[in-house]
């Protein structure tokens, strides 16, 4: 018998159902923070339901009585149409003996769920700071897609915004500037990692609807009338407290090296500290260290460093 056999014989694996919610959300909102709290913050779970789209397994004690450890599947429609799932969380207690055996059914159950879907790949962040879980991870045959570094900034000094005299940058308008506001998005992130996929029309109105939606927060850089950049500003709210997160800021490639994505960040700053926040907060490709040195001047600093880890269906061809 090996090892996963006999995990299997101690633990019980349950598929999501409402008698065990409550005490799946109380897990994830715990522990998802130990890993990837993206989709695990109590204000995120107070909107988790049982449904076909969040497939989630329990692993339980042999009585049947106390979750030992839990995988979370999220099935957004940005993510299906790159051929991809987010892991809400995936992660055991630490406290048992055989933790790579635990992750190993897990892991399990994730590949069968994405060959189901015919999904290429589900995905999830760790911190740099666990070694110890990503050095696991990566012998369960985890590949690595990128690095990002998290970063912060407290709104103490904020440079001057200033465009050259051809270029004006005016307020995002409801129900007339969607198209091109996704036409920018989707033509500056076509190559870049994680965020190559199209975002729709439908997406973006759907996140003006939202929460994070903060009046005047969007706007447009014009030259004449030709829209050539975008910056946003979102409010987040995690643990009881709200923020400001910046992003997606972007120029087209033909307008760029001409300081405009760094007076947009500027803007956004400006913005969010005349609407009342008291901190901006922002993720950056580590493989983008342009971007990432023009945030430090702008005086954003380093919160942390994650990894963004694959669980790979290898009977599906990427797409991405």
């Amino acid at each position: 018998m090996d090892r996963l056999d006999q995990v299997r014989e101690k633990m019980k694996k349950i598929i999501l159902n409402d008698e065990w919610l409550d005490r799946f959300i109380d897990y994830t909102i715990v522990h998802g923070k130990e890993h990837d709290e993206s989709f695990s913050s109590e204000e995120e779970m107070k909107q988790f339901s049982v449904n076909e789209n969040n497939p989630t397994i329990l692993l339980t004690d042999d009585e049947g009585k106390r979750i030992l450890g839990t995988a979370s599947l999220l099935y957004l429609e940005y993510y299906l149409r790159g051929s991809r799932a987010r892991l809400r969380i995936f992660h055991v207690l630490n406290e048992l003996q055989d933790k790579a055996a635990a992750y190993g059914v897990l892991n399990d159950f994730v590949i069968e769920q994405l060959e189901q879907k015919e999904l290429n790949h589900a995905f999830l962040f760790v911190p740099l700071v666990e070694e110890q879980t990503i050095q696991l991870f990566k012998a369960m045959d985890m590949q690595v897609e990128r690095y990002v570094f998290s970063m912060v900034n407290t709104l103490e000094r904020i440079a001057p915004c200033t465009f050259p005299e051809e270029m004006e940058l005016r307020d995002f308008r409801k129900g007339r500037d969607e198209e091109v506001w996704i036409e920018i998005r989707n033509e500056a992130f076509s190559t870049l990692t994680g965020n190559a996929t199209p975002m729709t029309l439908e997406e973006l109105k759907e996140y003006n609807e939202s929460p994070e939606y903060v009046e005047g927060g969007m706007k447009i850089l014009y030259e004449g009338d030709k829209p050539v950049g975008i910056i946003r500003i979102a409010e987040i709210t995690e643990n009881g407290e709200s923020f400001a997160e910046l992003g997606p800021v972007a120029v087209l490639e033909k307008y760029r090296n001409r300081g405009l994505g760094k007076n947009l960040i500027r803007a956004g700053l400006q913005f969010a500290k005349e609407t009342g926040y008291s901190k901006v907060e922002l993720c950056v490709d580590a493989q983008n260290q342009y971007a990432k040195q023009i945030y430090e001047t702008e005086g954003f600093r380093e919160k942390e460093g994650l990894v963004c880890l694959e669980i790979q269906n290898r009977n599906c061809s990427p797409t991405e």
